[in-house]
């Protein structure tokens, strides 16, 4: 079982880099615990049992304990209105309640979209005092509270402030209190300042497939992200999904894992994790993602199995890793290798083949380039394979190049068509102009030249509009669709990306 469970993370010992650790219990035992590759490229420090990692979106599950802790204390009541702890802080008229931000049914809007807008990106200082104040200037939501469900960052960050306000204690001290210390998790914590100092830190890097490069990761939000731990001090808090000592057994089930019905279906998401199924194995898990970290926590409780697996990089997919280790351990049958041969051609016509791909179906894109014969996607150089099919490298990423452009990661195989990236002269000269959105505090101005449509904002690079239908146009995962009056006269637009809807831009010029 050893060797098939370290083949998984073969990757990571043919090409020493980045990698990441591993830790597997069953029945109570560690059945396999390896660490990979180095915790800092640059000064060539191995990884260790005791590197600690920035473990991003695996920080939710404690926030959602920390909140039942303090329910069944008495201080707060996870049915109340969040205006009755943060009244300061919201601006909309729907009644919004604690626990429909623990299972992300709030439809509060994504404070890192919103971030952008401002002219922000993700390798700037970004502290929890902006986030609060950006999502306290909302007077929208995406939709009616407990009416869908949709992943936001947000609503772990008012549960985090929540938390602060009702126990009177800065939210990593509660949670040291409350959480790390009943269960000896002594050298995990909440970094909300970039400036701390991190013992035994481990650093993340982007791969390209063929070289890495460092992720910048300075900012200071917590709630939703923020810890900092081991896979071995992880693994003391998950045994709380078998055996719970923090909060009752009771609460934990009614509570945390109680899921209301949307639309007559039952969704995944519970108080900070995920409940899923794997060939009729209940697991209950939740993955992060922040610049090249990558991390799972994953508990089979009925089983007795729990997987933990951090890296910092993204060339080995970790939480399919995760289900895989889970299959070799409970000998369920692994699935099927899948590869691009339906799609194979013996020839390849370049020719014209530069631009931007879009899948209807999945919404996701891919901007493929050609120079001097050789392909890039997404930036990242493509390695022939022969014929029409190319290879990003050391990542299991495949692309068979034709009209309609295949691509394959991991076990997902897409379909994408090519975006129009011209317009008329008369379209787009009507949306040109300068547009503002005061609730995102955003400035952006449209460009029209040489027949197309550009993006511009002095903080971010200038972004080419490809058109998906009408006059609703496309740029990486986000959409722009122009509005106009009733004499014709576009008047602004509507920006969405997936978790932002409509948000109001006026065209001021």
């Amino acid at each position: 079982m050893e060797k098939r469970l370290d083949g998984l993370f073969a990757l990571w010992s043919k090409h020493p880099g980045a990698g990441g650790q591993i830790l597997v219990t069953h029945k109570g035992k560690t059945i396999f615990e390896k660490c990979y590759g180095y915790a800092n490229m640059e000064t060539g420090t191995p990884m260790s049992p005791d590197s600690v990692f920035h473990v991003a979106s695996v920080t939710k599950q404690f926030t959602a304990m920390a909140v039942l802790i303090l329910h069944e204390r008495g201080l707060l009541n996870v049915y109340d209105d969040v205006r009755k702890y943060i009244p300061d802080l919201v601006r909309f008229s729907q009644p919004l309640t604690l626990k429909q931000l623990m299972n992300h049914l709030s439809g509060l809007r994504e404070y890192y979209d919103l971030f952008y807008l401002g002219g922000r990106s993700m390798e700037d200082h970004l502290a929890q005092r902006e986030a609060r104040e950006l999502i306290a200037r909302q007077d929208k939501l995406n939709f009616e509270p407990g009416t869908e469900f949709l992943y936001t960052n947000a609503n772990y960050m008012f549960l985090a402030t929540i938390i602060e306000r009702v126990s009177g204690m800065s939210y990593g001290a509660f949670l040291k209190e409350s959480i790390f210390d009943p269960l000896g998790m002594d050298t995990s914590f909440i970094r909300d300042d970039p400036r701390m100092i991190v013992p035994n830190k481990v650093s993340s890097y982007h791969d390209d497939g063929h070289a890495y490069t460092n992720a910048i990761l300075t900012f200071g939000l917590y709630g939703a992200t923020g810890l900092h731990t081991t896979c071995r001090q992880l693994h003391k808090f998950l045994q709380q999904y078998m055996n719970p000592t923090l909060i009752s057994r009771k609460t934990m089930e009614e509570i945390m894992f109680d899921i209301p019905e949307i639309g007559g279906k039952k969704g995944n998401y519970a108080g900070g994790v995920r409940i899923n199924e794997l060939e009729g194995h209940r697991f209950i898990h939740h993955g992060g993602v922040n610049a090249g970290y990558r991390t799972v926590g994953a508990v089979y409780p009925e089983d007795e199995l729990i997987i933990i697996a951090f890296t910092n990089t993204y060339n080995i997919p970790i939480e399919t890793a995760a289900r895989n280790i889970a299959r070799i351990v409970l000998d369920l049958p692994m699935p099927a290798k899948k590869n691009l041969d339906a799609y194979k051609t013996h020839t390849v016509n370049l020719e014209g083949i530069t631009g931007m791909y879009y899948s209807d179906q999945r919404k996701d894109y891919a901007y493929i380039r050609e120079s001097d014969g050789k392909i890039y996607m997404d930036g990242s150089l493509m390695d022939p394979m022969g014929g029409n099919l190319f290879k990003q490298g050391r990542m299991d990423t495949e692309l068979a190049v034709g009209e309609e452009m295949v691509i394959r990661q991991g076990a997902s195989i897409v379909k994408m068509r090519k975006l129009e990236d011209t317009i008329d002269a008369e379209l787009g000269l009507a949306c040109a102009g300068t547009y503002i959105c005061d609730d995102a505090q955003a400035r952006f101005r449209v460009a029209y030249r040489d027949g197309c449509l550009y993006l511009q904002h002095w903080r971010h690079p200038e972004e080419k509009l490809y058109r998906l239908s009408g006059e609703e146009f496309f740029y990486k995962n986000r959409r722009i669709r122009f509005c106009r009056d009733a004499e014709g006269q576009v008047t602004g637009y509507l920006f969405n990306s997936g978790h932002l809807r409509d948000v109001e831009f006026t065209k001021v010029n």
